[in-house]
């Protein structure tokens, strides 16, 4: 009872001093406001009584709030000996006289035992029921785990996440756009209308680029050029860390690249583009996984080790008809068919035939299209920026 009378009384003083003190507030700008009137006309300006009173309303205003705090934690000491009292075990009563010798003779003379166990009134066979039961809900537990590691087991491996390290910094201006690199080493190519004032609530396509660093000036200086003669859309280019698995769903990655870059969702605003040593494997992750991009280009490259698609020559995917197992065949986008572009310099005789055998042997379950240009690389990259803007969503409001 005394300490709701001291939080009551600690709350009038807090409500008094906060009083007092806005009144000196009032007080003390209202001189404030005369003597700056005063000096208008030169007559002698005095501050004394305005410091005075702000003095009165800081001290009022500490007491208001020592009040305030001294009666929470009146209420909160209170509040915790209310529950300990509550949560406090109340203590069992002793067995005694012929009541102790009678469980100490029904546990088969372990009367010591028994008192120490049981609790005031319990019957014969207590503790070998209390056994029971606690084994049972072993058994439940057991069960229910075993039942989640079964689910967990069929469940679908979870969606990795990459991690780039932090935030990107500049490197470079390449083609009047912006190069970033993130810790991991993951680069993204910004082309110069991702900046331009009427673009801030656009996203743009993206285009994940595997090519050797001395040709990445380039690829850069190709798309440029492309996009300044509207033949092509600009495109993000995306280039993952050396260490990166080629084969693996560029999904996460790209998740984890639109957290700071305005991109356009989903597969049909995505390509693939790998040229030389790394044209081979853009092209089959086109070949064999054609939800993941909406288009690939292979340049230069070597496809020996490529093989046919699971929708080629007449098998179930080709047609789109279900399969021996039921399953329906491949549908993507388009004509549900992967697309791809197999890009060759004039005078590489090694490539264009490379490109023409598996032209051959992915149709008709694939739409592979050979391009073999007289003037070098700079136009086939070039035309591969066209070829991307016919086949991948253009930029979109964000």
């Amino acid at each position: 009872m005394a300490r709701v009378f001291w939080s009551v009384a600690l709350l009038l003083v807090c409500a008094a001093a906060a009083t007092v003190a806005w009144a000196l507030l009032r007080s003390a700008y209202r001189h404030w406001t005369l003597e700056r009137g005063g000096a208008v006309y030169e007559l002698p300006v005095g501050y004394r009584d305005v410091v005075l009173r702000l003095a009165g309303a800081g001290a009022a205003g500490v007491l208001a709030a020592s009040s305030l705090w001294v009666s929470q934690s009146v209420r909160e000491d209170r509040a915790g000996t209310t529950v300990q009292a509550a949560a406090a075990p109340s203590r069992p009563t002793p067995l005694t006289g012929s009541a102790a010798g009678g469980a100490g003779d029904a546990d088969g003379g372990n009367g010591a035992d028994t008192k120490a166990h049981r609790g005031p009134g319990a019957k014969p066979g207590a503790d070998r029921t209390e056994k029971t039961g606690k084994k049972k809900a072993d058994e439940k537990k057991a069960d229910k785990k075993k039942a989640a590691g079964a689910k967990a087991a069929a469940a679908p491996a979870a969606k990795r996440e990459v991690d780039l390290g932090g935030r990107p910094r500049t490197v470079g201006r390449p083609s009047n756009g912006r190069l970033q690199e993130f810790p991991d080493g993951t680069r993204v190519w910004l082309p110069r209308q991702y900046d331009y004032p009427s673009a801030k609530r656009r996203a743009f396509p993206v285009v994940v680029t595997r090519t050797a660093e001395r040709d990445q000036q380039d690829v850069f200086r190709a798309f440029a050029a492309h996009t300044e003669r509207e033949l092509a859309d600009p495109f993000v280019l995306v280039l993952p860390a050396p260490a990166a698995d080629c084969a693996a769903d560029p999904a996460p990655l790209l998740e984890a690249v639109a957290r700071h870059y305005r991109l356009v969702g989903g597969a049909k605003a995505r390509g693939v583009l790998g040229t030389g040593v790394h044209a081979a494997c853009a092209v089959r992750q086109e070949l064999e996984h054609p939800d993941r991009y909406a288009a690939a280009a292979g340049l230069w490259g070597d496809y020996a080790d490529v093989g046919a698609p699971p929708g080629a020559a007449g098998t179930p995917a080709a047609s789109g008809k279900p399969d021996e197992a039921g399953k329906p065949g491949t549908v993507a986008k388009g004509d549900g068919r992967p697309q791809v572009l197999l890009g060759a310099v004039a005078g590489d005789g090694r490539t264009r035939t490379s490109a023409l055998r598996l032209r051959g042997l992915v149709r008709p379950g694939a739409e592979a299209r050979v391009l073999d240009t007289p003037v070098g690389r700079h136009r086939l990259l070039a035309a591969t920026a066209g070829y991307f803007t016919e086949k991948l969503t253009g930029p979109q409001p964000s």
